[in-house]
């Protein structure tokens, strides 16, 4: 019993203080022929979190241990968990009806659109096999959004002010066999910097920086596609 409530302290310290830090970068390089054989483009944005705001949380100071191990972390964690949902009940409601995947699915398929490299972007409710039948596509980008909202600008100060983030795990895979051929990681920080109480008294800052994050989303994963990165040697990636 004394191992498994050790477990569970673990468990939920983990949830408690971890936000997603998953790096920007391509785990797959794009194979610029499977791409050129894509005349109609799929979209489907899905989402594994909602609105979240990360900083208590990314500044756990190590006192905990003061207090006892994990035991004295687990505290720590949770008094600071506290502290970001407080903020969070506070400042979400000015996002009203917002829809992260509504608006980077929109945003992608005008950005796609516009590259010229295929005959038509379509969006996508679902990736099953049906679905992608259906709306006659070739190949689908699907973008898993891992973690939208605010963090903390400087987890390594007394900086309380917050950014707009996006975390998110985009691959293309052609429809008919699910092969992929392209997949990579995007962490964007929108960069401006406030208080989380000009974000409570100010609605529309909060909806501005919301929408240029998945506006600066949308354009660097449609770039990524349009000019593959070329590496040392001159192949595209």
């Amino acid at each position: 019993m004394k191992n498994a409530g050790i477990g569970l302290v673990v468990a939920s310290l983990s949830i408690a203080v971890c936000s997603c830090t998953t790096p920007t970068g391509t785990h797959v390089k794009l194979n610029p022929s499977a791409l050129s054989r894509v005349r109609t483009l799929g979209v489907c944005v899905k989402t594994n979190d909602s609105f979240s705001v990360y900083m208590s949380r990314d500044r756990m100071t190590g006192a905990g241990a003061v207090l006892g191990g994990l035991i004295g972390a687990g505290i720590e964690a949770g008094v600071r968990s506290s502290e970001d949902e407080r903020i969070l009940k506070k400042v979400r409601p000015s996002l009203g009806d917002f829809d992260v995947k509504v608006a980077l699915a929109t945003n992608l398929e005008q950005q796609l659109q516009q590259t010229g490299l295929f005959s038509e972007v379509r969006l996508l409710d679902s990736t099953d096999h049906r679905s992608m039948k259906n709306a006659g596509v070739d190949a689908v980008l699907e973008v898993v959004v891992l973690q939208w909202g605010l963090i903390v600008c400087s987890a390594t100060s007394m900086d309380d002010r917050l950014q707009a983030d996006i975390i998110a795990r985009e691959r293309l895979f052609t429809a008919t066999d699910n092969r992929k051929f392209w997949e990579r990681d995007e962490t964007h920080l929108d960069g401006e910097c406030h208080v989380a109480y000009e974000f409570e008294t100010k609605p529309e800052l909060l909806r501005q920086v919301i929408n240029r994050a998945v506006d600066a989303v949308a354009g660097r994963t449609a770039n990524e596609i349009h000019y593959p990165q070329a590496d040392a040697k001159g192949n595209s990636q």
